[in-house]
Order: C-alpha cells, then structure tokens, then sequence
C-alpha cells in the first residue's frame, strides 16, 4: 500500500454495522472513503475505547488490515474520528465484516454495548481529491493533526477548484509542505462541502506563520488569498491527535 494510502485520514472510528472494507491488494489507492463521527457520553469514554480494541481483535482475525481512529483535542474532546477505506460503492451491498468477526449474535451484544457509549454519530462517505493532496514525506513522525471543514458557497466550486489546482496547491508544494490531504463530502452531507487534513509534527509548529505566508511574503500571500472568502464559508477546525492503540495499522 503507498505512503498516501496509509497517511489519508488517520482519522476513523465505530465503523458502521454494515460498513465494508475496501480490498487493500488493489493496484490503486482506495479513493472513498466511510468517515464516522462519534460524541460519547463523558462518563464512558474508557468503556468505549475498551469496545473498540475488542472489535479490532476480531477484525483482525477476519482479515481487515487497516482502520484508524483519532481523538479531538482541541475541540469537543469526547469526540473521535474513525476512518476505513472504501473499494468502490457497490462494496456497501455486501454482509458487515462485523458480523463475521464476531457472529451474528456477538456483534448485536457488542453493538448494543457500544449504542450506551454514544451521544451522537454521523456517517459520511467521503471522495479523496489525490490531484490536490501532497502525501506525508517519508520519515515525518506527525503527532498531531489539523481538520478543517468548510463548504463551498453556491455556485463557486468550479472557481474555488480552479483556484485550488492553479494556484494554493502549486504554492504548498513550492513551500515544502506535505501531508495535506483533500476531500469532498460524497454523500451524508451537502457535496458542497470539504473535508482537509493536514498533519502537523507538533505544537510548536503553530508558534510560526504558515509555510506558504512565510515562502512568499505578507503581499503576495494576501494577494494570493484574495477572494476566497467569496468562494468558501467556513471553515471550522479541529486538532486531533492519531490513537493508534484504538487503531489497525498496516
């Protein structure tokens, strides 16, 4: 599997019941992708990741090969991320890997198990953009991670695509940055809406001015900004922290 399929989105949590895993021996790397939300109530988040690693046990012995979680922390801190990657949209019609992992009746005790731990859970199905993402450099250990999502206002996705692919992505690159990764909502949200990760070596990183300000100078960063505002509305950001003890790591 390549660098970017075992970077993009180290952010992934319950797995929906039915949710399908993508084949990993494919040639390419696996362009949707099942992001799950999850808020859990405060006083189970313990049991909860304890749930988790017990599912990642069965998982493993059915032979799933990767499924990341990470955990919000500047933000709602109770709140985790579960990413698995997705072969193609037909793979949903096909049994959950839960219920051969675990049996039918344990998957439906553990789900009801975990269904006490959740506040609240959303299901997204997301589309990778790998024409606009720069993969994680080989050797970077990144503890942390910024996720900023935001929508596109009516009507302006071809300008803000456009921008995007002439302008932002070929100004990261000549300022050496790495590990962003785009995505737009497929289906669960408005399709207007994006989804980008970047991965962040630590929190001293944020002490300094973004990469590409400090490659181009305070003018030609603001010129190079200039209408965006127009073309987005947004964006919310969150840090997350990748929990590779709740996770499957190839």
């Amino acid at each position: 599997m390549t660098n970017r399929a075992r970077n993009v989105f180290a952010i992934a949590l319950l797995c929906a019941v039915a949710a399908p895993v993508a084949s990993l021996a494919q040639s390419d790397p696996p362009e949707l992708w099942t992001l799950i939300t999850i808020e859990i109530e405060a006083d189970m988040v313990r049991e909860f990741e304890e749930l988790q690693k017990e599912l990642n046990a069965a998982y493993k012995k059915a032979g799933m090969t990767e499924r990341r979680i990470s955990q919000v922390i500047r933000g709602p801190a109770t709140e985790y991320y579960i990413a698995e990657p997705v072969s193609k949209f037909a793979s949903y019609d096909e049994p959950a890997l839960m219920a051969k992992a675990m049996g039918e009746t344990g998957a439906a005790q553990w789900v009801a198990r975990v269904t006490k731990c959740v506040k609240n859970r959303r299901v997204d199905t997301l589309e990778a953009r790998p024409d606009l993402s720069i993969p994680l450099a080989e050797g970077r250990s990144p503890k942390l991670m910024i996720l900023r999502t935001y929508d596109n206002l009516p009507g302006r996705y071809s300008d803000y695509n456009n921008w995007l692919t002439s302008k932002w992505v070929p100004a990261m690159k000549k300022a050496g940055m790495n590990g962003v990764f785009y995505y737009r909502n497929a289906f669960g949200g408005s399709q207007r809406s994006w989804y980008v990760v970047s991965y962040v070596d630590s929190w001293a990183a944020f002490d300094g001015e973004h990469p590409v300000l400090r490659d181009l100078g305070e003018e030609a960063y603001r010129e190079l900004r200039t209408g965006v505002g127009a073309m987005t509305h947004g964006p919310v950001r969150k840090i997350l922290r990748p929990r590779p003890d709740l996770s499957i790591i190839p």
